[in-house]
């Protein structure tokens, strides 16, 4: 077999066939104009999510600060071992609160030159009583006092940072004109209450009320609130942020 009638035999197509192929052109070509051409017709608009990373930025830089601050809040007591009753506890947080503290909701201090200045209680402050601290509006006002309920009350000024919205700006205004009386901080019993009941509140979660609850269950009631600790889920800093609201 000559070679031309070789390459006649493989390379000569039918009408059907021809036709296949005619097709196939067709469809490669109106491909290539639709690549060639979608950049005119869809949007290549990127959604910016910007905002939303700096806003996660922000509230982790808030919840670190925050935990910070209560430590500092303690850096005066290094060993906080040695403290095994609530009593002691709550000595440790009354001390580093305002010594100076009146029974009234607005009081006045006195400083250097007879200057009286405006101060606050968290715990008991209305709304109304708040917005009289610069820089506090209606909103935070409202904000302040929801917080107050969702926590059982302020164990440390430093805690209006978790407000939210409350930045360290604001915080430079209106902290020199508050402060709080922790026997207003409403407790949470941990010899009887049930996982639903520590888990209400915002620094309990539900892994911390379960591990509480069974520990508890399977070795009694906890001789003291630092107990806890025994449980291995509990660490330093976290006992310092939650025992405040923690009672037997």
């Amino acid at each position: 077999m000559s070679l031309k009638t070789t390459l006649r035999e493989y390379f000569t197509f039918n009408k059907r066939e021809r036709n296949g192929v005619f097709v196939l052109l067709i469809i490669i070509t109106l491909l290539l104009l639709f690549l060639s051409l979608s950049d005119l017709f869809l949007s290549n608009e990127k959604v910016d999510i910007s905002r939303f990373d700096k806003e996660i930025a922000e509230f982790a830089a808030q919840e670190t600060q925050i935990e910070d601050s209560l430590l500092a809040h303690h850096s005066n007591y290094n060993n906080i071992s040695q403290y095994h009753s609530i009593s002691n506890h709550r000595k440790l947080y009354q001390n580093a609160s305002d010594s100076n503290v009146s029974d009234s909701t607005v009081t006045e201090r006195k400083h250097a030159g007879n200057i009286h200045e405006l101060q606050i209680e968290l715990n008991s402050a209305d709304t109304t009583e708040l917005k009289k601290l610069k820089g506090i509006g209606s909103s935070f006002a409202k904000r302040i006092v929801k917080y107050r309920e969702i926590l059982g009350g302020y164990a440390a000024k430093e805690q209006l940072l978790e407000v939210y919205g409350f930045d360290k700006e604001k915080y430079k205004l209106v902290s020199p004109h508050v402060f709080v009386d922790t026997n207003l901080v409403k407790k949470i019993n941990i010899n009887t209450s049930s996982i639903e009941e520590m888990k209400t509140h915002p620094y309990i979660k539900w892994k911390l009320a379960s591990t509480i609850f069974y520990y508890r269950k399977n070795h009694g009631n906890y001789p003291t609130v630092e107990s806890i600790k025994r449980t291995d889920v509990v660490s330093d800093s976290l006992f310092l942020k939650i025992a405040p609201y923690l009672a037997l």
